[in-house]
């Protein structure tokens, strides 16, 4: 994956450090996690062992300073360490990354909370494919991946600085097809821990919180061009470029939530490179023959010049020789202002996962902009 796109995305998660200007105290948590790797393909490598990880963190509550600290109840940001034994040692080995991460109530009663928590990096996996030391590992052709997870947890007060934790999570290993292969490992686990935080607790400024956009506008438009690129047919092969066209329209949910529906049409440089070694169909079809074209519903949760993004829809027009069936897509958005105090004019930057049924076709870095 090119540098670039690490300094990009680093940026979007540095940024939502940034929003936070968090408060102290500190919670120190120590978690672990037991959970199997699930078999995408028939000719899966076989797994051995269940999957066990380890995990010391640390997070701190934001400082109210923001609009979207309110509208999301104070969440916490963290960083956690994590190292994973995955499935089969002598295939896959050994995971690390560390993690930023954000956490938020659901429910609060008085010495129990139910949370969401996701978070998402690089990590390192230290035995990935390799022709002549490691030719069974068709999952993961590359050292450097993405780890993103997801989770749900409760939090047991059990003395007034120690919490107990339990919890259900997913972890999906990914290079976004940037490397050769890239079938994906995910790991649903059942996890428990202990979270220690000072006695004192965190307060907020009785000030209100900051003033929000007023401005009501219902539905209005958007644009986004991209630029992705994947590496399809072996380890050593060269990276393929994607042009990406996308319109929508956009919908505001309480300030917190976009909804938006629109298409998407890209274009795969993989796909014409490969008809036009076969000599078909006509040079003047290659271009047409390459492109793939999606509606699509997306959701997008805005925090502060940051967002998270998921689209999801049909194919209605698939490239040559492609089975694809249902289009996915997972990234983070950079825009130029607060989305909670400015909701016009908004242009953004972005970084993407293009997926097909859940598999990763492509990285997409994207610019766009919101009317």
């Amino acid at each position: 994956m090119p540098k670039y796109l690490y300094i990009l995305l680093y940026t979007c998660l540095f940024l939502l450090y940034q929003e936070g200007a968090a408060q102290r105290p500190i919670t120190w948590t120590a978690q672990f996690h037991y959970g199997r790797i699930i078999p995408m393909l028939r000719d899966f490598p076989t797994i051995t062992h269940n999957s066990q990880v380890f995990e010391v963190g640390a997070s701190w509550s934001l400082s109210g300073k923001k609009a979207w600290h309110h509208l999301y109840n104070h969440p916490k940001v963290g960083l956690k360490a994590m190292t994973f034994r995955l499935g089969n040692p002598d295939i896959f080995g050994n995971a690390y990354a560390l993690i930023p991460s954000i956490t938020w109530d659901i429910r609060k009663r008085k010495n129990f909370r139910l949370q969401w928590t996701m978070g998402g990096s690089l990590s390192y996996i230290d035995k990935a494919f390799d022709r002549v030391d490691n030719p069974e590992n068709i999952v993961m052709g590359a050292h450097l991946n993405y780890l993103f997870q997801i989770g749900i947890q409760g939090v047991w007060r059990t003395h007034k600085p120690v919490q107990l934790l339990a919890g259900i999570d997913l972890s999906h290993f990914s290079n976004g097809h940037t490397s050769h292969p890239n079938i994906g490992i995910n790991i649903p686990a059942l996890s428990v821990g202990i979270a220690y935080q000072p006695p004192k607790e965190q307060t907020f400024s009785p000030e209100s919180p900051p003033k929000m956009s007023q401005h009501k506008r219902g539905i209005y438009p958007g644009i986004k061009l991209g630029y992705g690129f994947a590496k399809l047919q072996s380890k050593d092969g060269p990276l393929y470029s994607a042009y990406t066209a996308t319109a929508f329209l956009n919908k505001d949910i309480k300030h917190k939530f976009n909804l938006k529906a629109g298409t998407e049409w890209f274009f795969l440089s993989s796909i014409h490179d490969f008809l036009q070694n076969q000599n078909e169909p006509e040079p003047t079809n290659r271009a047409w023959a390459a492109t793939g074209g999606i509606l699509y519903l997306g959701f997008e949760a805005m925090m502060g010049r940051m967002s998270l993004i998921a689209n999801v829809g049909p194919y209605i027009k698939r490239p040559a020789i492609m089975e694809y069936t249902l289009y996915t897509k997972m990234g983070f958005q950079v825009y130029l202002f607060d989305q909670q105090v400015r909701r016009k004019n908004q242009a953004f930057i972005g970084v993407y996962v293009h997926a097909h049924s859940g598999q990763a076709d492509f990285v997409e870095t994207g610019i766009g902009y919101l009317f």
